[in-house]
């Protein structure tokens, strides 16, 4: 259980958006289990909807999605008042500088690159959510 928990006050609701079913599954567990309530979608549109029914605390970002790359699901997110101040982390198996650059450029906040180590992802999702 985090800290947050302990001290009673409410953790954060974290979107993760991710094609791959291992990864949802994987990371949604994990931050689960550090008492954060979580999303998962599986597409762009499917993230977007979710956004627009309800804003999560956070986004969790993959790039390749189908049909619609998780750079334009940013940018979309951005553009829209409603959803222009949530944060988003990308999380890829891009590890280039132009993939980060174009991650940071579309208003992405952070870049985990895959394979990731499960504390650096709790420590980054813990560092954003603490500073709403």
């Amino acid at each position: 259980m985090n800290q947050s928990n302990v001290q009673g006050s409410y953790p954060g609701e974290i979107l993760v958006v991710d094609d791959t079913v291992v990864n949802l599954k994987l990371l949604s567990t994990l931050l689960r289990r550090e008492g954060y309530d979580v999303r998962c979608a599986t597409s762009g549109e499917m993230a977007l909807r979710s956004t627009q029914f309800s804003p999560p605390n956070l986004i969790l970002l993959d790039i390749n999605l189908p049909e619609m790359d998780g750079y334009e699901v940013c940018r979309r997110l951005k553009s829209d008042p409603a959803t222009a101040r949530i944060p988003v982390i990308f999380i890829s198996a891009l590890d280039t500088s132009s993939a980060r650059e174009q991650a940071f450029a579309v208003g992405g906040l952070d870049y985990i690159a895959k394979p990731y180590r499960i504390q650096d992802v709790l420590s980054r999702v813990g560092r954003v959510l603490n500073c709403l």
